[in-house]
């Protein structure tokens, strides 16, 4: 008999209708957005069909980025409709197409300029520099040729501006028809923005204010405490119970609301802003909206306007936003989180000493008589690991106790740290909250900086020392004592340095044909178990120098980083 025809996009579509909606392979529960627009031009049968074969084939991992990218709202991937999936993303890019075409294309032939236009223009050039006029190419000693030039730039892009409200008009038009689609053709994220998540985002962005991208630029949604923006209301109580009491700030408006809170313009005439912000502190303490309101004294985040631009000054401005909230924190997750650091501190303090043949040999006949059934004792591999494990312990230990002294003598408040567990080093870190800003950067610098500039000077102390303990000791005590690899220690230029300054010089030195052989690999140096913990602490604390994370204590020493250098800056 003769084969059966391919079914036409249209067919696929009655018989998904017919299913349920069921897509290719896989059962569906969740449907994708609108399928078909008259104004486009219809898949082809064949085209359609390899499309949905080639999703339907795709690794999990991948179907869910196209998913999530299509705009589609999900539980499990296996519940999205293929065929519809494939038909929105077909509708995406052929929108898509239609936008580049016409707003990389023009709307009509470049008009003749009149010789008033090319006259004004050339006017303009008088005063432009020669150099700037180098940029027109062959042009340059043309004035006449740059000013059409010049218009011609400004007619396309207005032209390309024009095309641009098209298709954002055209988005709000699609978005004002949706909730006319029955419940079974739109996901959750239809509902909201029209198209895929990859176009509606792009429009959301392009319907915002310059004063909105700017604000959400400079300040990460954490600062503005999004969800939790204050109210009108909230901004009119500051107004009057705690702005007319500061007698040395002149509002010169009513406050005006940006993403996250509201901005207050005005005079300063504190000496500084710190005294302003004291001053708002204290009188927002004894308002209504006390522990409702956090008023910080930044630059202006809004456009430069054109009297600023005039006067050549910006003066900074009050950026009122909701208080502070910490998040509800699991206290046994945590618990259990630094339990596991401190066993993990323990295993990496048994480990070096494992990396001692005779140790090694030791604690591997008594683990055979355990094997045996027979009576064992590895107590001396515990006696001989708690030095290395109490020292990094306490290097740690003196690393939060820093924090902590600074944080009190800043008024600081925080929470209590947790460790994070690392099979490598015992510990990577320890994440330490803040529950409320800090008065400025310095303070926030001052605390960040003071855990690890802590931990780096007591490691330090620690090799020191340890590596004075290792030179004294004699034959019998040194076959003792734990190792670390030749190559694991060669990769801190510090503590090899403190190393070779106490136990010789070359004592790490590796010949150049020897560099990356098993040999290598192989070579174990005996160490104090103080100059290890010393090791273990410098690379902890190091790690927390690098800017990377959310809470870690990097990222506040980033940022006040930043505030020194900008403020050294300005001084000069």
């Amino acid at each position: 008999s003769a084969p059966a025809p391919k079914p036409t996009a249209k067919k696929v579509e009655d018989e998904e209708e017919d299913r349920g909606s069921e897509p290719v392979g896989q059962s569906s529960l969740v449907t994708a957005t609108a399928v078909s627009q008259p104004e486009y031009e219809p898949m082809a049968a064949d085209e359609l069909e390899a499309r949905v074969q080639k999703y339907v084939q795709s690794p999990k991992f991948m179907k869910e980025i196209v998913a999530k990218t299509a705009g589609i709202d999900f539980m499990d991937i296996s519940e999205v409709n293929a065929t519809a999936l494939v038909l929105q993303l077909y509708e995406d890019e052929l929108k898509y197409l239609d936008i580049q075409k016409g707003m990389t294309g023009k709307e009509q032939q470049m008009p003749q300029f009149s010789q008033k236009q090319i006259d004004e223009k050339v006017k303009e050039l008088e005063v432009v520099p020669q150099f700037v006029k180098n940029f027109y190419g062959k042009n340059k000693d043309n004035d006449t040729a740059i000013a059409i030039q010049m218009l011609e730039t400004e007619y396309e892009s207005d032209n390309l501006r024009r095309q641009l409200m098209r298709a954002m008009e055209a988005n709000a038009e699609e978005e004002r028809e949706a909730p006319t689609k029955s419940p079974s053709s739109r996901s959750k994220s239809d509902e909201e923005t029209f198209g895929s998540t990859l176009f509606g985002e792009a429009f959301d962005q392009a319907q915002k204010t310059e004063t909105e991208k700017m604000v959400e630029a400079l300040f990460p949604p954490s600062t503005r405490k999004e969800g939790a923006t204050p109210s009108q209301a909230q901004a009119n109580i500051l107004m009057a119970d705690v702005m007319t009491k500061i007698k040395l700030f002149s509002p010169s408006g009513k406050p005006e609301p940006v993403p996250g809170g509201f901005i207050i313009r005005g005079t300063n005439q504190f000496d500084s802003g710190q005294e302003l912000i004291d001053a708002i502190d204290s009188a927002i303490a004894n308002s209504r909206v006390k522990e409702q309101l956090l008023v910080n004294y930044v630059g202006d985040p809004t456009p430069v306007t054109d009297e600023q631009m005039l006067a050549s000054e910006r003066n900074p401005v009050l950026f009122v936003t909701s208080t502070d909230v910490t998040l509800e924190r699991n206290r046994f997750l945590l618990a259990g989180v630094t339990s596991l650091a401190i066993g993990t501190s323990w295993y990496t303090s048994l480990y070096p000493f494992l990396l001692n043949p005779t140790l090694l040999k030791s604690s591997e006949e008594q683990l055979n008589l355990a094997n045996a059934g027979m009576e064992y004792d590895l107590g001396f591999l515990t006696d001989i690991a708690v030095p290395l494990f109490a020292s990094f312990m306490g290097v740690q230990v003196a690393h939060e106790a820093a924090h902590w002294v600074v944080a009190s003598a800043k008024k600081m408040e925080i929470t209590f740290p947790t460790l994070v567990p690392s099979l490598v080093t015992g510990i990577t870190s320890s994440i330490t909250a803040l529950k409320k800003s800090p008065k400025n950067k310095q303070d926030l610098f001052d605390f960040a900086i003071a855990g690890p500039l802590t931990g780096v000077v007591i490691s330090c102390a620690l090799i020191f020392l340890g590596c004075g303990l290792t030179a004294s000791l004699d034959s019998a005590a040194y076959s003792q004592l734990p190792g670390l690899p030749l190559a694991v220690l060669r990769q801190s230029a510090l503590a090899g340095g403190i190393i070779e300054y106490v136990l010789g010089e070359g004592l790490l030195s590796v010949p150049a044909s020897a560099a990356g052989t098993e040999a290598l690999a192989d070579i174990n140096i005996s160490l104090h178990p103080f100059a290890i913990a010393g090791f273990f602490g410098l690379l902890v604390n190091a790690i927390n120098l690098v800017p990377f994370g959310s809470k870690f204590t990097s990222l506040w020493l980033f940022i006040g980083i930043f505030y020194v250098i900008a403020a050294c800056i300005a001084a000069n």
